[in-house]
Order: structure tokens, then sequence, then C-alpha cells
């Protein structure tokens, strides 16, 4: 996420969520957009969890997951009637979280990579 999002009107900076710690130390974050959609069904509103993350001295507490279902809960009062993530990671927490969270894996994709030389 660049200064360029954060900049577009489609910018929502209602649907940041983050904690911070009891002496104010930012501890976790979960960044939320809301896309219109359209297809066979017609016309509606999706919620997209954009990037989620919690510091790695504050993981295990349940942050992430509280702030997953704060975005959710927030992307639903703005409209939302469904709301998807991706992620490229398997056999991580965060995919624990999320499935238990009721989401589902709906199509993979794989990553690949290649270093070149560089130009000399």
């Amino acid at each position: 996420m660049g200064l360029d999002y954060h900049q577009s009107p489609a910018y929502r900076p209602d649907l940041d969520v983050i904690a911070v710690d009891a002496v104010g130390v930012f501890a976790a974050f979960c960044l939320c957009e809301l896309t219109e959609v359209a297809d066979s069904r017609g016309e509606y509103t999706v919620g997209e969890i954009g990037v989620i993350g919690t510091r790695p001295t504050h993981q295990k507490r349940g942050l992430g997951r509280a702030l997953l279902l704060t975005g959710m809960r927030l992307l639903k009062e703005r409209g939302a009637t469904g709301v998807f993530l991706e992620t490229e990671q398997a056999k991580t927490p965060a995919l624990h979280m999320f499935t238990s969270a009721g989401f589902r894996r709906v199509s993979t994709w794989q990553w690949m990579t290649k270093e070149i030389a560089p130009l000399t």
C-alpha cells in the first residue's frame, strides 16, 4: 500500500482498523476496502481485507482475529454482502485464522520467481 492508495478517492480511512497496546505501541492492523462488482447475480458491494498483520511481539493474543472480525463488521455495516482476501502462504497461522473465521478457499495460485543478471 503506497501513498497513491491513500490519496485515492476510493480510500476510506474509517475502514483502517489498528490496535495499540497499553503503553501505546502499535500492535496490529487490518486495512479494509469496499468494491462495487457486477456479475450474473447483479450489482452489489463486496469487502476486501487488503492487508492484515500483527507485530511479532504481539502475536498469539487474538489481535489479528479481533481486527479481522471488526473489519468484517465495518464492511457489512457499509453494505458489503461478502468479503474476500488473498494470501500467498499456506500452512500459516494467518491461514488458520481465516478459515476459522469462515473463509473458504476458492482458488489456488502459484508465485514464481526468477533472478536475472543486472545489465552491464
